[in-house]
């Protein structure tokens, strides 16, 4: 999951839920934890050097205490090690610096900062850093009535669109629900308005990732509740969180419309605005990965013997592309792709275009299968290539 979290700390009631958060999140994955405080350069109207000096001793003080504060904060909490860093500049260029230099996977800060300005709306220390950084980033929200930490996301919103950062998301979702014990809420929506995009899911595209996921989320050992709302995206989610007492909301940095962008998408910036709760924006990781971080776990698998019909089902139901096959001792022995039961069985369509098939238009075909001889060792790819968890990528 996580390997190098970054808090952004200034003291605020926000930056200290973030602070636990990192903790608990480091306590529990084994990650290096780091903070970096950012003292702002002095004011020019200081009118002489006894002024300017003084103020430089009350502001050196001010974050000797705060550091400390992490410090014993992280210690107390688990004997968690923490790395404190205090950099003077601008907070969003000092933040985004430092985590571009460590090559950090998570950075956490605070809805709201001490500024005075923004007391009524999102920081902007906050969405600027959420915009621009590298990596995900957590935007802690306080509550009242929660706990503290991982253990306060008792309810997970996430956002099921199928884009590339939005499977990462749902997979960010599944392990934080496993941390908390809590249950993870699908939410995929159809924007049916005028002037809806080309890219919106239809309706069985909706139902095939809300099919997938609960699949996914029970091979994992989650709860998952599957919801589909209709309207604007964003709006949608930020209803759904509110209507749901969501704790956190789980979201791809980007969607369909621009995958690969570097900055935040639409939906993402004005849920990160408006949420009523902390919220994740997931982005590809850039720091050192091993195959443990990417891979999906809970993966479903068929034995040797497995008829060709259970095979089939079981791909279109989990909506995978690839089983693995195991032998008595659960070592991988094969593995069965669509392309295998298109060139060695009688499925005639790949397995894409028979999701789009009417259902007893699919079950006759499945049937047919079921009359076959064939098990999966009759059509497995072998031999297979394994790596183990800790190969780096």
């Amino acid at each position: 999951m996580f390997r190098r979290i970054l808090v952004a700390y200034d003291g605020s009631a926000g930056a200290r839920t973030a602070l636990r958060i990192g903790i608990d999140l480091a306590r529990q994955l084994g990650a290096e934890l780091s903070s970096v405080s950012v003292e702002e350069p002095l004011p020019r109207y200081a009118a002489t050097i006894g002024e300017v000096e003084a103020a430089k001793e009350e502001i050196d003080e001010h974050f000797h205490k705060l550091t400390k504060e992490a410090r014993d904060l992280a210690a107390l909490a688990g004997g968690v090690e923490l790395e404190t860093e205090v950099r003077r500049g601008h907070e969003v260029e000092m933040i985004l610096e430092v985590a571009r230099g460590g090559k950090f996977d998570l950075l956490l800060i605070g809805y709201q900062g001490h500024s005075r300005i923004f007391e009524r709306m999102m920081g902007s220390t906050a969405l600027n850093v959420a915009r621009l950084t590298p990596c995900s980033v957590l935007i802690a929200r306080p509550r009242e009535a929660s706990g503290e930490g991982v253990g306060a996301f008792k309810r997970i919103l996430v956002g099921l669109d199928g884009s590339p950062l939005g499977r990462l998301a749902f997979q960010a979702a599944l392990d934080l629900a496993r941390l908390s014990g809590g249950t993870v809420i699908g939410a995929t929506v159809r924007e049916v308005s005028p002037l809806a995009r080309s890219e919106v899911p239809d309706e069985t595209y909706v139902h095939q990732l809300q099919t997938a996921a609960t699949e996914h989320a029970r091979a994992a050992g989650v709860v998952f509740d599957g919801i589909i709302r209709t309207g604007h995206a964003a709006q949608a989610l930020c209803d759904q969180a509110r209507d749901g007492r969501a704790d956190l909301i789980v979201l791809g940095a980007t969607g369909l419309e621009h995958p690969w962008s570097a900055t935040l998408g639409g939906t993402a910036t004005r849920v990160a605005s408006e949420a009523p709760c902390s919220i994740l924006l997931v982005r590809f990781p850039r720091a050192v990965l091993h195959v443990r971080d990417v891979m999906v776990r809970g993966v479903s698998s068929v034995t040797l013997d497995t008829p060709l019909a259970e095979v089939v089902e079981l791909l279109l139901r989990r909506n995978v592309k690839a089983l693995p096959v195991v032998d008595a001792r659960q070592h991988v022995v094969g593995i069965i792709t669509g392309g295998d039961l298109l060139d060695r069985t009688d499925l005639e369509l790949r397995l894409s275009i028979q999701r789009e098939l009417h259902a007893d238009t699919l079950r006759e075909r499945l049937r047919g299968l079921a009359r076959s001889p064939k098990a999966a060792r009759d059509v497995m790819t072998r031999p297979v290539h394994t790596v183990e968890a800790d190969v780096d990528l």
